[in-house]
């Protein structure tokens, strides 16, 4: 029932897509917790295909691959840091 609900926060995430050399760049700027999060992901028609330009979109601007939980992760750890 909803009085057995606990609200833990508010995650907000605004979202940017554009299509790039035959695949989907997918940027996101979250919100929550006094917290900024920015993510970017890429949707490929293949695995192979996507691994490929993730990797040279990296390499390209210069940005670390990080393995990172996802965002609603980020968001429950984020509660643990500020309590």
């Amino acid at each position: 029932s909803i009085k057995d609900l606990t609200f833990f926060g508010e995650l907000v995430t605004e979202r940017r897509e554009t299509e790039y050399e035959n695949v989907l760049i997918v940027l996101d700027y979250s919100t929550y917790n006094h917290t900024e999060d920015y993510e970017f992901e890429l949707e490929a028609p293949a695995v192979s295909i996507g691994k490929k330009k993730f990797h040279s979109i990296l390499k390209q601007f210069n940005i670390p691959e990080r393995n990172t939980p996802n965002k609603i992760q980020r968001f429950f750890s984020s509660q643990k840091n500020n309590t």
